[in-house]
C-alpha cells in the first residue's frame, strides 16, 4: 500500500497550490476564477488500487474569512473525491469475461 500525500498551500493572494508531493504533479485554483478541472484532479491522485491519500493543508495559517471559506471549500470537495475513491472495488477479470462472452 502506498501513501500519497497532497499538500494544499494558499498563498496571501488566496490562490491555491495544489501538489501531490510523490508525483511532484502539481496546479493552482485561481482565487478569481475558483475552477478546477478534473483532468487536474486525475493527475493529481495518480490512481492506483491500494493508495492511501492523505490530505494536509495550511489553512489554520488563513486569516481573510473569505479566502478561508473558500479554501475550506476546496480542501473538503478534494477530502471528499479521496473518500470516493476508497469505496472503490474492481471486479475480477473472470466476472467481465463471462459479462463480455454473455453478450455476444
Amino acid at each position: 500500500m502506498k501513501e500519497i500525500k497532497i499538500i494544499l498551500n494558499m498563498n496571501q493572494d488566496g490562490d491555491i497550490n495544489v501538489k501531490n508531493q510523490d508525483s511532484g504533479y502539481e496546479f493552482c485554483v485561481s482565487f478569481s476564477l475558483k475552477e478546477i478541472k478534473a483532468t487536474d484532479l486525475y493527475e493529481l491522485l495518480s490512481f492506483e488500487l491500494g493508495n492511501q491519500y492523505v490530505v494536509e493543508s495550511n489553512i489554520e495559517e488563513v486569516d481573510d474569512v473569505k479566502k478561508k471559506y473558500i479554501f475550506n471549500e476546496v480542501i473538503s470537495m478534494i477530502e471528499g473525491v479521496v473518500e470516493k475513491i476508497k469505496d472503490i472495488s474492481i471486479e475480477p477479470p473472470e466476472r467481465i469475461i463471462d459479462e463480455v462472452e454473455d453478450c455476444q
